[in-house]
């Protein structure tokens, strides 16, 4: 009988979690419908996962501001970072995080799974 149940519950998988390790899985798309659920959250951002172009001053990396840094063509340093900023390219850090919703699996591999 406790080899049966063993066999189930490895059969059903695990449950993706905001707080497990991130290990190859199906992604998450948060849905009201779906059962409870780990899925990417920009409400809760925790880890870098990479970097990317921005807008959000609080996620630009330093080398971007080295534009406004030092002297000589301060002006045109200026300009070019404030266009930068307006058009959103700007270097920035890509911040992500997992937070436990309902979710549904999507064909993607990536998940966060229980430790």
């Amino acid at each position: 009988m406790l080899e049966e149940l063993t066999e189930l519950l490895t059969s059903l998988g695990e449950r993706p979690s905001a707080d497990g390790t991130l290990r190859r899985g199906p992604y998450a798309r948060a849905d009201a419908r779906a059962a409870p659920s780990a899925a990417l959250s920009e409400v809760a951002p925790r880890e870098l996962g990479g970097l990317g172009r921005t807008g959000a001053l609080a996620r630009v990396a330093p080398c971007e501001f080295m534009l406004l840094a030092g002297e000589g063509h301060a002006r045109r340093r200026r300009k070019l970072f404030l266009s930068r900023l307006v058009g959103r390219q700007l270097l920035g850090y890509n911040l992500e995080g997992w937070a436990e919703a309902s979710a549904r699996p999507l064909s993607r591999r990536s998940a966060r799974l229980p430790r």
